[in-house]
């Protein structure tokens, strides 16, 4: 790198910061690749579609629904000071807003559990825990957890379901026969709602071309 880019990097960092979209466009136009690992492996529209499935089913709760500690809304700047370094990093435009993606390790005993938080325009939206070794995981104790923190009888066989309280926040449990995840997902706010409503709309596959209807249905 010479010196003008080099000089060029520095201000960048220092006025925008090192997980900016500046940033990370001016990396990868200099050395073709990415300057950090990636945590999404899939569309946004991946994690998002399950919450929007007509034929799932659904535990209505009197419970307000966080993601651990970290309230929905919560900054990304206030949250990667409080978390430091993730894992991963992803940031990428998304229907006039911007996706910010951190990912951190969780201490879980016998398990490599991940916590995964979205972000819109800097605002937390999504949450997901993942266990990606459930050799040593009981997932009807994960359910049981599930049932006593949201005071709702849970199926303990289940391998699929949502659970909604009173805001319109969901959390959906999967296991897919490999690895389990949930996710916790907020479309509250009014912008955040706007961006996502019109992205799902855009990129979901013809078979889901009633999603529309199923939007409305849940918010």
């Amino acid at each position: 790198m010479n010196l003008f880019k080099f000089v060029q990097r520095i201000w960048i960092i220092n006025t925008k910061g090192a997980y900016s979209q500046e940033y990370i466009n001016f990396f990868k136009k200099n050395n073709g690749f990415h300057p950090y690992n990636t945590c999404l492996k899939n569309s946004l529209t991946h994690y998002l579609i399950q919450f929007f499935r007509k034929n799932t089913t659904i535990f209505p709760i009197q419970e307000e629904i966080k993601f651990g500690d970290i309230p929905f809304g919560f900054n990304f700047t206030k949250l990667f000071k409080m978390k430091g370094i993730p894992n991963c990093f992803n940031i990428d435009p998304i229907d006039n807003a911007i996706l910010k993606v951190l990912r951190y390790s969780e201490k879980v005993p016998k398990s490599n559990m991940n916590a995964t938080y979205f972000f819109l325009n800097d605002k937390f939206f999504l949450g997901e825990y993942r266990f990606g070794d459930i050799t040593f995981i009981n997932l009807p104790d994960v359910i049981k957890t599930l049932s006593k923190r949201y005071k709702v009888e849970l199926p303990e066989t289940s391998e699929e379901f949502l659970i909604v309280d009173p805001n319109g926040v969901i959390i959906h449990y999967l296991f897919n026969g490999i690895a389990a995840s949930i996710r916790y997902f907020s479309n509250v706010d009014n912008e955040i709602r706007q961006v996502i409503n019109n992205y799902m709309n855009v990129n979901v596959k013809e078979e889901d071309e009633n999603l529309e209807s199923v939007l409305s249905q849940h918010f």
